[in-house]
């Protein structure tokens, strides 16, 4: 005779094998550190390349880059996976833009491997790397 004790035991167990990889993964994004770093490439220095990041509730900060020169910094994403940071930046008298340089539904799984989100900026636009050594233009001037 089954009873419903065990009903809700087989239950428990069909569930927890069906989905694990739900909860690993939710544990996993929310002890995880990521980094996000800014580079200028720019062609010529100068003049510098001026970047402004910030989030909901964290202003970064600006600062001027020089060639070469990187901008870094590292969070968690947040609970609900809605980490957003977003920066301006402007270089010489007439480049001036916004791009997402961290969006926790697009970068969390790109950027997962090493928890590395890198981006280039050059003269054609903002280039995007995880790996340091494949990158692509995301966000043209």
């Amino acid at each position: 005779m089954v009873t419903r004790r065990h009903c809700l035991l087989v239950l428990v167990g069909v569930l927890c094998f069906i989905f694990p990889q739900t909860s690993t993964h939710q544990e996993d994004v929310l002890v995880s550190t990521y980094h996000v770093c800014i580079i200028n490439d720019m062609p010529s220095d100068p003049p510098p390349l001026t970047v402004h990041c910030k989030s909901g509730d964290d202003d970064i900060g600006s600062k001027d880059l020089l060639l070469r020169e990187e901008y870094r910094w590292s969070f968690r994403v947040n609970f609900w996976e809605t980490t957003l940071f977003f920066c301006s930046a402007r270089w010489g008298g007439g480049k001036r833009t916004y791009i997402d340089a961290f969006v926790a539904i697009r970068d969390e799984r790109r950027c997962r491997k090493n928890r590395y989100c890198l981006w280039s900026v050059r003269e054609d636009g903002f280039y995007f790397s995880n790996d340091n050594s494949t990158w692509r233009n995301q966000h043209p001037w």
